[in-house]
């Protein structure tokens, strides 16, 4: 990610920082790029912050990061590990402009797309009523309104109180927090990606595209992503990481696997079609209502 934003020249309109809890020097390789480390020294409790499937502590080190950083920085847009630069024009979201009093700027999240009023688990686990619900892997924050509003305190208070119902860790005690306050971006700006959804960004002009799940376009095996996707990070890790790369497993001959595969092939492809018709036509009341990549709504309050 990190190495696209410097490619697309991003450093020269914004200072990139790349946030860890211990420092890790990168491949000599990439020891020149123009970024800024920020190296957070917490001093807390770990077994206070609940983790679960893939997410784990390291998910909330974005809280930390932007509470750090809001004395320094007007506005902030912090960016997940897992996404890929699919066009240019980031720099654009700094150009948004967000109602008022909205100090947080995200993408609604994947269930709440196909179904704007779904409840999803951190309510049903709380018998709360539905609210509108962000990803987090993608965040435009106000510093002035985040430090205004205590955004930070207040999810440590719901990390703390609710800590049964943080299915995705961070992103639940931020949308715990703000309920509902917060104002929405197009879907441009975080297209949810995984191998039965790729088809959606061949289709839609996606700026960031985000690798959510468990499942990475970088795996082996994983070869169901948009193929120059899977062709850039192959190209990457031979570049920077090919010392540490293990041999890929020999693939069986190439007449043999289309004579042994080619019948389920065609038949998942044309299943596949019709399930992906279905979620687009899901999804029209959902992209109906963000007219234009710049466009915001602020969902409540």
């Amino acid at each position: 990610m990190i190495k696209q934003l410097v490619d697309g020249g991003l450093h020269h309109t914004a200072d990139i920082c790349l946030v860890t809890e211990h420092r890790a020097m990168p491949v000599p390789t990439l020891t020149d790029l123009p970024i800024r480390y920020l190296e957070i020294a917490l001093s807390v409790d770990r077994d206070d912050f609940p983790s679960c499937n893939y997410l784990n502590f390291a998910s909330y080190l974005r809280l930390f990061a932007i509470t750090g950083l809001a004395d320094t920085y007007e506005k902030i847009l912090y960016l997940d590990s897992d996404i890929y630069m699919a066009r240019p024009g980031l720099e654009r979201m700094f150009e948004i402009d967000l109602p008022l009093n909205k100090g947080v700027a995200a993408v609604r999240d994947l269930p709440q797309q196909w179904n704007l009023t779904e409840r999803l688990h951190e309510a049903i686990e709380l018998d709360l009523p539905s609210s509108p619900y962000f990803n987090s892997g993608v965040l435009l924050v106000l510093t002035r309104e985040w430090r205004e509003q205590r955004v930070f305190e207040r999810c440590l208070a719901q990390i703390k109180k609710y800590p049964q119902a943080l299915i995705h860790t961070d992103q639940s005690a931020l949308n715990l927090a703000l309920d509902g306050d917060w104002a929405e971006l197009s879907w441009i700006w975080n297209m949810y990606c995984n191998p039965g959804s790729a088809w959606v960004v061949k289709r839609i002009p996606a700026v960031l595209v985000h690798f959510a799940g468990g499942t990475k376009p970088w795996m082996e095996g994983r070869n169901h992503f948009p193929k120059h996707i899977v062709a850039w990070y192959a190209d990457f890790l031979m570049t920077h990481y090919q010392e540490t790369l293990a041999p890929a497993p020999p693939r069986p001959p190439r007449n043999t696997a289309r004579k042994r595969k080619w019948k389920p092939k065609i038949i998942r492809y044309t299943r596949n079609a019709r399930l992906n018709y279905d979620i687009f036509m899901k999804l029209r009341p959902y992209r109906a209502r963000l007219r234009g990549d710049m466009g915001v709504l602020g969902p409540r309050k």
